[in-house]
């Protein structure tokens, strides 16, 4: 029994690695998906009754090469106008079971954002065109969530396992962070206003989550076939406060309200267990994530970088006692920055150039690094699995 749940909890906390707090990815950078720090923020929630794990989510990603569709546009950092995004984001999360199959996790997130570029700022008093950066950190949009294992995990013939769950977002980020704009007055002055939505800490939505992970055994208790599948849906349409476009995008109007964005994630791959180290896994996966076009409910108005990504997926994790550590470094293989409803409604009124369709650009990063921690505190039904 000691050994099937020791392997249940590894397959399980490989399972539900490194992505969320709202959603953000090789989608991540300019497409706006907000932290994604502990997988579907439930952490490696394979509990039983009483027991807690608390943890620790560490997400970083640099984005800088631009694309339209699925074509990058490398003249960007060879020429200096590309926008770069640093996000340094940490997740504090809190898992309870409630019973031996039903758990529930609170995630509060903080993030450190920063952004430079040239064409968010004016040219300098010499007349230079100069680089800028504006910056954001606080406290971003909690969640709550509810999964329940659809297996017995204390049957000991189950080759696998999987939850369904369900979550609800408040809008606890401030999304309207505003930071300081050089040379932008109308006398060349600095001024202060919102940063750019791609660093906002929050949304301004309430949503709700939809999530799905498993796992199951492929052979023996070496390998392990595991997937994850994440949706936000954010039933409101935009923003309080109009980002000023018009010395951008003289085809836009002179200001429009951001969009509030649903968000997906879809991960899976297969975990290998090596028995010559035990408690480790090392798993190769793939990870689709991104913002839609469209929400699923609600308008999609305003203002927003839709756009996704695909990934290659490695990672290892390692448990140890009450200890779980995972770090997952997705790569980018495909990134697409697809055309937004503005997008499109502005082609409709002006098509352009034959096979130069009306599209937005975004930046993308290369990989992100997501490093998870989790510490176990058994309760008093975990009985002899407390001594693993």
């Amino acid at each position: 029994m000691k050994k099937h749940y020791y392997s249940a909890i590894l397959t399980a906390a490989v399972s539900l690695l490194a992505v969320t707090t709202s959603g953000d990815a090789q989608a991540q950078g300019c497409v706006a998906i907000r932290s994604m720090t502990g997988e579907v923020a439930s952490g490696n929630n394979l509990l039983m009754k009483g027991d807690m794990q608390v943890g620790f989510g560490y997400r970083f990603f640099h984005s800088y090469k631009h694309f339209r569709g699925p074509h990058e546009e490398s003249y960007r950092v060879g020429e200096g106008t590309d926008v770069r995004n640093d996000v340094n984001a940490f997740d504090l999360l809190y898992t309870y079971g409630i019973t031996d199959r039903w758990n529930a996790t609170l995630d509060i997130p903080y993030t450190f954002n920063w952004r430079s570029s040239k064409y968010e700022h004016g040219n300098a008093p010499n007349g230079v065109d100069v680089r800028r950066s504006t910056n954001s950190h606080g406290i971003g949009d909690i969640r709550l969530q509810f999964d329940r294992w659809m297996i017995d995990p204390n049957s000991s013939d189950a080759n696998g396992n999987f939850s369904l769950g369900a979550g609800i977002k408040l809008p606890t980020g401030n999304f309207a962070y505003q930071d300081t704009f050089y040379y932008r007055g109308d006398e060349g002055e600095n001024i202060l206003k919102e940063v750019d939505q791609s660093i906002q800490l929050g949304d301004g939505g309430w949503g709700f989550s939809l999530q799905s992970q498993g796992f199951a055994k492929l052979e023996s208790d070496i390998f392990f076939a595991y997937y994850s599948i994440y949706y936000l849906f954010t039933p409101g349409d935009t923003l309080s406060w109009e980002k000023r476009v018009d010395k951008i995008d003289a085809a836009n109007e002179p200001a429009v309200n951001y969009s509030i964005s649903d968000q997906f994630l879809v991960r899976g791959g297969v975990t290998y267990t090596p028995t010559s180290w035990s408690g480790s896994a090392i798993n190769l996966g793939f990870r689709f994530e991104g913002i839609p076009v469209e929400d699923v409910f609600g308008e999609t108005n305003g203002r927003r970088r839709p756009g996704k990504v695909f990934s290659v997926d490695p990672g290892v994790t390692y448990v140890t006692g009450n200890h779980i550590f995972s770090l997952n470094v997705p790569i980018a293989l495909y990134r697409n920055r697809t055309q937004s409803v503005q997008d499109i409604e502005r082609q409709q009124i002006d098509p352009g150039p034959s096979g130069d369709p009306r599209w937005g650009d975004a930046a993308f990063s290369d990989y992100t690094i997501f490093f998870n921690y989790g510490f176990r505190i058994f309760g008093k039904s975990h009985g002899d699995h407390n001594m693993m």
